[in-house]
């Protein structure tokens, strides 16, 4: 891809006959003769396989011997002057620096980089301060040698710093500096692209469009090295460890490929590397079968770790969700060979994830130390956003299967209401039923907020809740309304974890809910201690405290999630009637078996009617115990005190 001016010189060879002397160009082009030379390297590359080569004479300039009848074809061709090198942002043109740096394997001199990059040195030379730090962190080394600028280090550190060039915040406006940082030019990516796509279909799982563009990116590394004489090396029993796989064979076929497009011979070093990059590839799925391989135990058993820590922090339980743990298994087969080897997979949209969705890659990075230890690799941030993207998508499954909740509402008679309740438990086993009332108590229970769907036998008006005017008998046309209620209406209600539209903690946290310095004897004393007040205060059934012992039983003692912070929690349909939160402060801590966070002081129980109702109340909670000031006052504070802090911690947010 040429640049404006280089189009503009092309431009005239196209439409002059005979030669063209440099000093012209630079004249009519206010440039120096210098950078036209430089310019007419770029057009003489750019024309290597065309019938009219760039033709240089020592005395005359340079011309194109275009028969005139060709000419229009040509200028037309060539398209409209396109500018991409003029616009770089400081931070871009510092990477078309490190670009330029890395493509060569020989020094370049200060001014010659300049005028390839059309900067001048003053501009260079604080640029060049930004570059040596980027490399630095690369292992890298810039070195300023009497015949120019040269990037010393390691072949790996090397093929690292190319495949950072591309960041995932490059923005669609800056289309130009892409020619700049290729490591080959866009017809040859397109070959080593097609080249990959075919050898794809021979894995037994198909790669997703990100694995594929950062696979076509490195093997355009790979190849430019080698043209230049550096090839890698990899030990001797990693390489014999991935012979066996079928992505070897996969990857032996691209090195042919790559062979008969580019005459470059592929070692089997280089082969073990594509290895790699095929193991790391993010997958879609299995072609052949999602379920488990037998050496996925391991893996299996770090997931189920991972999925009971980071429901803890969330205060929902993950682990009936089997599409999220063979989600997670299927990402982190990739993700522990690119871990464990240094490839990297960035997130484009990892941004926009921490700001939306700051409490799932919260709960992701809290988890993490179960997939750490057992995996022997360290999560990244990158890795991270997506594993919060699982937990995303499982919340908002959660919520999809949450049961639907119905309200009975009748004229005044009791048996009229028994008789509808009857029918639909044995019509909607599936529903639950919240209460059966009369019409005159409708807007004085606190259930009216909880229902997905209002049931009267009665005219009723209702608000935003639907309402289905039935016979008390449920005619096959009223159980079709209410049917069609429960599968529209209900979405609608639910709210996406990104919108976080539930209460505020202040909202659910009361002060007939706070019990300060009681006494527990152990860990299960304690919860029911918390489940007391919910019970009282109508938010739960009593068997919603044995759910939460239960819980905790099952999965563990994840949830103290901080030292000396107990949330335990069960599911919705373990008797939640409404939100509601419980704040406990125990006279003496006790143990609940966590290895790191024991003993617990602070029992704060959760009751949500869903998975995503409490995620704002809890947020705000997870940053008022991050607070020393706050903390302090959970800690020692009475319950007007604590309450206060709640109050102000809702003013800052709101």
């Amino acid at each position: 891809m040429l640049n404006r001016r280089q189009r503009a010189i092309l431009a005239t060879l196209i439409q002059e006959a005979g030669y063209v002397p440099v000093s012209r160009l630079a004249e009519d082009l206010g440039v120096t003769p210098r950078s036209i030379r430089l310019d007419l390297e770029a057009i003489e590359a750019s024309l290597r396989t065309s019938r009219y080569p760039l033709e240089r004479h020592k005395h005359h300039g340079v011309r194109l011997s275009i028969p005139p009848e060709g000419r229009m074809e040509w200028l037309a061709n060539l398209g409209p002057a396109a500018d991409t090198a003029y616009r770089l942002s400081p931070e871009e043109r510092q990477l078309a620096i490190v670009a330029a740096l890395l493509r060569r394997s020989h020094p370049i001199s200060l001014g010659r980089l300049a005028d390839e990059l059309f900067v001048s040195r003053r501009t260079l030379a604080e640029d060049l301060k930004h570059v040596d730090h980027w490399l630095s962190e690369r292992r890298l080394q810039l070195r300023r040698l009497p015949v120019g600028l040269a990037v010393v280090g390691s072949e790996r550190a090397w093929r690292r710093a190319l495949t950072d060039l591309v960041p995932p915040e490059l923005s669609a406006t800056s289309r130009q500096l892409a020619p700049l940082l290729r490591p080959l030019p866009a017809e040859e990516m397109a070959q080593i692209e097609m080249a990959v796509v075919a050898a794809a279909e021979q894995l037994p799982y198909q790669l997703a469009d990100i694995a594929i563009a950062g696979l076509v990116y490195h093997l355009a590394v790979a190849v430019m090295r080698l043209r230049s004489g550096h090839d890698i090396v990899m030990d001797p029993v990693q390489q014999a460890e991935l012979r066996g796989r079928p992505e070897w064979a996969v990857a032996r076929q691209l090195a042919l490929d790559l062979r008969k497009l580019f005459a470059v011979h592929i070692p089997d070093d280089e082969l073990g590397y594509i290895t790699l990059h095929l193991l790391g590839a993010k997958t879609i799925r299995d072609r052949a079968s999602a379920g488990l391989h037998a050496c996925d135990a391991q893996m299996a058993e770090a997931v189920g770790a991972f999925i009971r820590a980071a429901g803890a922090h969330l205060s929902v339980d993950l682990t009936t969700d089997e599409e999220l743990r063979l989600g997670l298994i299927l990402h982190l087969r990739a993700a522990v060979y690119r871990l464990r080897y240094g490839l990297r997979l960035v997130n484009p949209l990892r941004q926009e994830i921490e700001e939306q969705y700051g409490f799932l890659v919260e709960a992701a990075q809290a988890a993490a130390p179960t997939l750490n230890g057992p995996l022997h690799v360290q999560i990244t941030p990158d890795e991270l956003t997506y594993l919060a993207i699982h937990l995303g998508a499982s919340l908002e499954r959660e919520s999809t299967r949450a049961t639907p909740k119905a309200l009975l509402v009748c004229g005044s008679g009791i048996g009229t209401a028994r008789l509808l309740q009857s029918r639909m438990q044995r019509v909607f086993p599936d529903v639950q039923i919240l209460d059966v009332l009369p019409v005159a108590r409708l807007h004085q229970t606190e259930a009216l907020g909880q229902a997905d769907v209002l049931i009267s036998t009665v005219p009723v008006a209702a608000g935003r809740i639907p309402v289905i005017i039935v016979n008390p008998f449920l005619t096959p046309e009223d159980v079709r309304q209410i049917r069609k209620a429960l599968l529209t209406e209900r979405p609608e209600k639910a709210s996406s974890p990104e919108r976080m539209r539930g209460p505020m903690l202040q909202d659910v946290l009361t002060d007939d809910l706070v019990s300060l310095d009681v006494t527990a004897g152990d860990w299960e004393q304690a919860i029911r201690l918390a489940g007391e007040p919910l019970v009282e205060a109508g938010c739960v059934d009593p068997r919603f405290v044995e759910a939460m012992v239960e819980t905790v039983r099952r999965i563990g003692p994840y949830v103290v999630i901080d030292p000396g912070v107990a949330l335990p929690h069960a599911r919705p349909e373990d008797g939640v009637k409404r939100i509601g939160f419980s704040f406990v402060r125990l006279r003496e801590p006790v143990n609940f078996g966590h290895e790191a966070n024991d003993p617990v002081r602070l029992v704060i129980a959760i009751a949500s009617p869903d998975a995503q109702t409490h995620l704002r109340a809890l947020q705000e909670l997870a940053g008022l115990l991050t607070d020393p000031a706050a903390r302090k006052v959970f800690e020692q504070g009475s319950t007007p005190e604590i309450l206060t802090v709640i109050r102000q911690s809702t003013k800052k947010g709101s």
